[in-house]
């Protein structure tokens, strides 16, 4: 596999691969597993995403981006169950901050800066993510990688609102 140079070649290709998945009608299980592989190589060759990163400002403890902050993202997506919560989280940490790779302690500290209280069970928070697709583990297991699924699900909700 060629090293890909920029991030606008980054996001040809991504674009490129969506459109030979939607026309060669391969299941979504198969599909997920190639975003997965894809994701694995950007991460490994350590790709920056500057580029796709909006300006930050920083105002109390709650980053934000342009106007809007993890919080309003959370309103309005309608975000109400700690599962919700931690999607939009992933989401956010990945759009604002270009977090591929997330994990509890990023959670918990993102709770922090929304000054709410986290789930009580944050393992049951994480498996229901995975379990509907949402999000997964990275290939050492160590880290949870938001999914394209889970990309999709956060855009309908922001879409719907």
């Amino acid at each position: 596999m060629d090293m890909i140079k920029n991030n606008e070649s980054i996001i040809e290709k991504v674009k490129e691969a969506q459109e030979i998945v939607k026309a060669s009608g391969i299941g979504e299980n198969l599909a997920n597993s190639a975003f997965k592989v894809v994701l694995e190589y950007l991460i490994k060759s350590e790709v920056k995403l500057d580029n796709l990163q909006e300006e930050k400002v920083q105002e109390g403890s709650v980053k934000k981006v342009g106007n809007k902050s993890l919080i309003n993202y959370l309103k309005q997506a309608g975000s109400k169950s700690h599962a919700d919560k931690i999607l939009m989280m992933a989401y956010y940490m990945l759009t604002h901050e270009n977090k591929l790779l997330f994990d509890r302690k990023d959670i918990k500290e993102e709770y922090l800066k929304i000054k709410e209280p986290q789930s009580k069970n944050l393992t049951v928070e994480f498996n229901s993510l995975i379990k509907r697709g949402f999000i997964m583990l990275s290939e050492d297991k160590s880290h949870f990688i938001l999914t394209q699924p889970g990309i999709e699900e956060i855009k309908r909700r922001l879409q719907d609102e």
